[in-house]
């Protein structure tokens, strides 16, 4: 994936057979720069570095939640944007108290000016509270 330059390719999501000969068929259309997935109470978690918009700025990462059911399994509900505006997400997890974490700014340079000047965090998301309301850059308190 080119993090540079004006081209952002599309991304999808895989399924692989668990059967021999493990094909691999595409699952789910319409993201970029995935760099993360984890499933979550029948829900498809995605990380993704920047989004399609081949003119957006560097807070333009998101984590989008897609439902899930089923055997096999189906993600064809309508895709949520849980947080949006994030600048350079790198990875994420769930903890035991059942919050997300994601790190933020985690591609941003260490060195500024050759100062030692780190501005990665980790991020704390409470899904119970983001279920019924929208939420982007505008509603983080974290800048």
């Amino acid at each position: 994936i080119p993090f540079t330059g004006p081209t952002r390719p599309p991304a999808n999501v895989y399924r692989v057979a668990a059967e021999p000969p493990h094909d691999v068929t595409v699952f789910l259309t319409g993201f970029n720069a995935i760099i993360d997935m984890a499933f979550k109470d029948g829900n498809l978690y995605v990380l993704q570095h920047w989004t399609i918009s081949p003119t957006a700025t560097r807070r333009d990462g998101q984590l989008v939640r897609v439902p899930c059911y089923g055997r096999p399994l189906v993600c064809d509900g309508e895709r949520t944007v849980v947080i949006g505006g994030l600048d350079g997400p790198t990875s994420m997890a769930f903890g035991r108290d059942g919050a997300l974490y994601v790190s933020h700014r985690g591609a941003s340079p260490a060195f500024v000016n050759g100062v030692y000047t780190p501005v990665g965090e980790v991020l704390r998301i409470d899904l119970d509270l983001r279920d019924d309301d929208d939420h982007d850059e505008d509603e983080r308190s974290d800048d």
